[in-house]
């Protein structure tokens, strides 16, 4: 069990740290991981967009081959982004 001393120490040093936080810097890299988050989404966007244009060229023989490797490639990239995004939405 946490002492009182040990809990108002806790909530001093808080306080304390608060006040050394600069809240611009804070909004800016909320703001920055929010660009991030966003160019990722359109990325991933761009990924499909580009699939389903590879899926609707017809093609045949090794074309077709080469191009089934490229769809599966470019889902493999879309996973990685969503698993960078932490998050398996789709599009």
């Amino acid at each position: 069990m946490i002492s009182e001393n040990s809990k108002k120490f806790c909530v001093i040093i808080l306080i304390y740290t608060l006040r050394l936080i600069d809240h611009r810097k804070v909004n800016f890299l909320i703001s920055s991981e929010r660009e991030v988050f966003d160019m990722t989404e359109n990325l991933i966007k761009d990924v499909k967009k580009i699939q389903q244009a590879l899926i609707n060229k017809e093609s045949i023989g090794d074309e077709f081959e080469e191009k089934m490797e490229a769809v599966h490639k470019l889902e493999e990239v879309a996973d990685y982004l969503k698993d960078a995004l932490g998050r398996g939405i789709e599009f």
